[in-house]
């Protein structure tokens, strides 16, 4: 009878041991202590089935985790102190506490920090009541917390080409660890605008008389182009070239922040575009941003038919909570629309909410 009790309490250690492997892996050294009593304690336990092994588990992956993020020995005095209960007979508090007091280590290590600042923000476009075609674009990137506008210009599908390439190359070259990027990011999708009209002339010279309408259309695309980005500590860099535009409303008032790159006695008239002749300096901005701040990014197409007060009011109406985001690209380019929409209309609202420390 003994020899038969024997073998059953063998067969329940060993059953034992196979949980430990299967369920913790190589734990023996993760609660070892100078009397070497916890990993004792524990083992029993698991025999008496008095300790949660899913729990236990977790504990055992968290002190691994702290281990290898830092060699100095916090977990020591943690550890030792659970022996101590455990030496007590009070293994279900000490496995307790180690579960309780290791998850708070690892959470002070491991847990994200709080975001410096939230970005709630919207965009729309619309061909308008006269275009038979949209040129403008608009692209959003939320991770990167970038923001652009373009309008395109060459007629029919061409100067969709050039806003949808334009917005295409910043994102691809915009580099959000450097807010000096943005600006670089424009040179080069002008630099790609350049080339391709450059290509689309080659082409004119070599078909003598025997040139397409979209041939020469293309030979002469460009865009204006205005973007925003939020950096990780919120400041404001904006880089800009051409007549699209950038608001900033504070409080009560809307300040336009970009300059139009146009003739004054002729507003159509560019004097810089993407992928344009002559003269090309973006220009570039970097504001520090308070909460509560609405940025409104828009073509034209909007600022031509709707006045800047009336833009304040219906931003405004957004700051304070009295209306959605999505309200106001939609209100506005309706509002556009309402007035005879000659042009395609594109509006972008970005707005920023400070987080406490």
């Amino acid at each position: 009878m003994a020899a038969i009790v024997t073998s059953y309490n063998m067969a329940i250690e060993r059953e034992a041991a196979v949980a430990l492997t299967k369920h913790l892996g190589p734990w023996h050294k993760t609660l070892w202590t100078p009397k070497d009593n916890l990993r004792t304690h524990i083992h029993e336990g698991i025999k008496r089935n008095s300790v949660d092994l899913a729990r236990l588990k977790e504990t055992i992956s968290r002190i691994k985790e702290i281990k290898r993020a830092d060699p100095k020995k916090v977990l020591r005095p943690i550890i030792v102190k659970a022996e101590t209960l455990a030496d007590k007979g009070q293994l279900t508090e000490a496995v307790d506490a180690l579960h309780r007091e290791i998850g708070n280590v690892h959470t002070t290590m491991f847990a994200k920090p709080q975001p410096m600042f939230n970005l709630e923000h919207s965009g729309a476009t619309d061909i308008g009541l006269k275009r038979t075609n949209n040129e403008d674009e608009f692209h959003i990137d939320a991770t990167r917390r970038l923001f652009v506008v373009a309008d395109g210009m060459g007629g029919h599908s061409d100067g969709k080409i050039a806003s949808e390439l334009a917005c295409r190359k910043v994102a691809k070259y915009f580099d959000a660890k450097k807010p000096e990027s943005l600006e670089q990011s424009i040179l080069k999708a002008h630099e790609n605008l350049l080339e391709l009209n450059r290509e689309s002339i080659k082409h004119l010279v070599a078909g003598g008389g025997q040139v397409s309408d979209t041939a020469k259309a293309l030979a002469s695309m460009g865009t204006t182009l205005t973007a925003l980005h939020i950096s990780e500590t919120g400041k404001a860099h904006i880089a800009h070239v051409g007549d699209t535009r950038v608001y900033l409303l504070r409080g009560r008032k809307l300040k336009q922040l970009t300059t139009d790159h146009s003739l004054p006695y002729a507003q159509n008239m560019l004097t810089q575009a993407v992928g344009g002749d002559g003269q090309f300096k973006p220009e570039v901005k970097e504001i520090a941003t308070k909460h509560g701040d609405v940025f409104f990014m828009c073509s034209d197409g909007i600022n031509k038919h709707v006045k800047d007060k009336e833009i304040r009011d219906v931003v405004k109406k957004y700051a304070e909570g009295k209306a959605t985001h999505n309200y106001v690209v939609q209100h506005l380019i309706q509002l556009a629309n309402s007035r005879g929409g000659k042009d395609n209309s594109t509006a972008i609202v970005v707005k920023i909410r400070h987080n406490k420390k």
